[in-house]
């Protein structure tokens, strides 16, 4: 027997396909952040004062 949950987080529940969505969005972007940091990008600079300045 299912028991059917209720409220706005019964939707992933009733489509698990959307896990699939989830999990190939999360490889996805640890896989492109994982190339950005190899490639040696700064993800923020330190200026002279120690704050944080993002590159543009």
């Amino acid at each position: 027997m299912r028991v059917q949950a209720q409220g706005p987080s019964s939707y992933a529940l009733d489509h698990p396909a959307l896990y699939v969505v989830v999990a190939v969005g999360h490889i996805g972007s640890f896989t492109a952040l994982s190339f950005v940091l190899r490639a040696g990008m700064a993800l923020a600079s330190p200026t002279a004062s120690g704050a944080l300045v993002v590159p543009p």
